[in-house]
């Protein structure tokens, strides 16, 4: 009997992935004239995800299903994917139309009304700073552009272009009004920036989306730097099984080593954050300057090489993932001891360049595992 064939809309919707996944596994094992191996090198249509990706706020969105997900989870998946859209237009300081940038431009002249998410944002956004002691701050802008990471170019800023940036940095010259959902700034030369927290909030939203329609194994990250994990990767697995391998495993990379996964951490229906400077750098003089200020000081944060936080939501670990690379290892401890919901990964310079020293907090040993020396 041949073989039915596929419609279109079922490959966008990743029905025929569907399908083919366990047609190639059923091939496989018929073929071995073995019986099946043990579990951890068995072929089943358990291994395979479903992957459905986006362009998007300068990085790559996904979205991961376990191979048996219910028949709407593509679907559901895609439209999530669609939203970000939206959200970047609303929210990106690169976009002049956006209400971000409208903000940016009046709130010092009169008080500007934006839309409940963005609303909830900023106000997200000044709770944080307030609780990590302005360790996170969304108003660092300024800073951002005195230093050149605005356009990604990087250079040295004149003593008077820091002082100017550093007087306008801090979330007490920011008014939220609920009962009129405006924002107003006190001085002029405000400037918010949403690049340390705007990603995982975006993806906070649209895992909502994704729980309301019913959607409950899944993976969604944004360039793997943010990431939500909801359910279990394999939730077809026995009762034994599932205790066993319970949530998402997820990698953080080694901050020495291009590339290659340092550790592995287990989320179970978690958020992770991880911040670092790996990617926008430049050298002055010899030495190193990143993108990720302290806003006490107006200058790059050091002796940090990456910090990762798990947290209930991806927009909490991305800030304080941010907030503890400022704080380093001693003071983010603190912190976390504080706030035992929060658990810290944090990756520090060794004695020598090559080595490296891990920092953790609030992390249990059965959620984390080395990889490499």
């Amino acid at each position: 009997m041949s073989k039915p064939s596929r419609h279109r809309r079922d490959f966008i919707l990743g029905r025929s992935a569907i399908s083919a996944a366990r047609e190639k596994a059923d091939e496989i094992l018929e073929a071995s004239s073995q019986p099946p191996p043990a579990e951890s090198g068995r072929v089943t249509a358990d291994h395979f995800l479903l992957e459905f990706s986006h362009r998007a706020m300068a990085c790559d969105f996904q979205v991961l299903l376990p191979q048996d997900t219910i028949p709407e989870g593509p679907e559901w998946a895609l439209e999530a994917l669609d939203y970000l859209e939206e959200l970047e237009d609303r929210w990106s300081v690169y976009r002049e139309h956006s209400s971000m940038s409208l903000v940016n431009r009046c709130a010092s002249e009169r008080p500007v009304p934006v839309d409940e998410d963005l609303f909830n944002l900023l106000s997200l956004g000044t709770q944080l700073s307030e609780r990590t002691g302005g360790a996170f701050d969304m108003t660092s802008g300024p800073l951002t552009k005195a230093w050149g990471f605005f356009r990604q170019s990087g250079e040295m800023p004149d003593e008077q272009k820091l002082r100017h940036a550093i007087e306008t940095v801090g979330t007490q010259w920011v008014d939220l009004n609920e009962s009129n959902r405006t924002v107003s700034y006190r001085k002029p030369g405000v400037d918010i920036n949403l690049g340390g927290i705007g990603k995982g909030y975006a993806i906070d939203l649209c895992v909502e989306r994704l729980s309301w329609n019913g959607l409950g194994d899944y993976l969604f990250h944004g360039g793997l730097s943010s990431v939500v994990a909801r359910g279990n990767r394999h939730p077809n697995r026995e009762p034994e099984d599932q205790q066993r391998s319970a949530g998402w495993k997820v990698g953080v990379l080694h901050p020495v080593w291009p590339g290659k996964r340092l550790l592995e951490v287990r989320l179970d229906n978690e958020a992770l954050g991880t911040s670092g400077t790996s990617r926008q750098h430049f050298y002055h003089q010899g030495k190193r300057y990143g993108h990720i200020f302290d806003p006490r000081t107006g200058k790059p944060a050091e002796g940090v090489y990456s910090s990762t936080v798990i947290a209930p939501t991806a927009a909490e670990a991305d800030a304080l993932a941010t907030a503890l690379y400022v704080m380093g290892p001693e003071e983010s401890k603190k912190f976390c001891e504080a706030n035992t919901e929060i658990a810290m990964i944090m990756i520090t310079p060794g004695r020598t360049r090559q080595d490296i020293e891990i920092h953790t907090c609030n992390l249990p040993e059965d959620k984390w595992v080395r990889l490499m020396d």
